[in-house]
């Protein structure tokens, strides 16, 4: 490209177009130089947008169909907020029938009294730090139990997780909702706005 440009202030025979048209070489060049710049370096700056994932995995444990200790770690590389939902059903092979089983009455169901885990009135359960790239929260679901099971049937609690990046206080308004409000507190604790009475489902 410098080549072309010699030979295009070559050809011109006026110093001032020459002039001109090396310093829009000289421009070019310096913007392509820093669109890599950016691309390659981590710069200090606020608002930087970090590049990572946000992931997360349940963790429980399952014998003679008891639940219990069902707690979440982020598997990710970014530190992040975490809310869980818990949704009972039933099923027979691989259908899930209609009837929706009734906590108290058709299986038990042991939440945490961790003050860290607040549940929404919209059903989420809310953990109320952020969780470390690696790291779990404490335990939610203590314990689940299936009572008075048909012949035939299978109980089955799903753990439905969600995370979202920390550090992006305006990330966690996404969450919020008719029935529960969030925010970021100067400590990075997750604040819960409309919260269930008496917890359960």
């Amino acid at each position: 490209m410098l080549r072309h440009i010699r030979n295009a202030i070559s050809a011109s025979g006026h110093p001032r177009r020459a002039a001109l048209l090396l310093a829009c070489f000289c421009l070019v060049a310096a913007v392509g130089g820093s669109y890599a710049y950016l691309h390659t370096v981590t710069l200090p700056v606020a608002n930087t947008i970090v590049l990572g994932d946000v992931q997360g995995k349940v963790e429980e444990s399952i014998e003679n169909g008891e639940k219990t200790n069902v707690s979440i770690r982020n598997t990710g590389s970014l530190a992040a907020y975490i809310r869980v939902k818990t949704l009972a059903s039933y099923r027979q092979g691989d259908a899930v029938l209609a009837k929706i089983p009734r906590p108290g009455t058709d299986y038990t169901i042991q939440y945490t009294t961790d003050p860290d885990w607040v549940q929404g009135a919209d059903s989420y359960w809310y953990y109320r730090k952020p969780v470390a790239p690696g790291g779990t929260t404490s335990v939610l679901v203590v314990r689940c139990v299936p009572i008075n099971l048909a012949a035939g049937q299978a109980f089955q609690l799903d753990i439905l997780t969600s995370l979202l990046q920390a550090g992006a206080p305006q990330a966690v308004a996404s969450w919020s909702n008719s029935a529960t409000t969030l925010t970021v507190g100067a400590d990075g604790l997750l604040t819960i706005t409309g919260t269930a009475k008496g917890g359960g489902e």
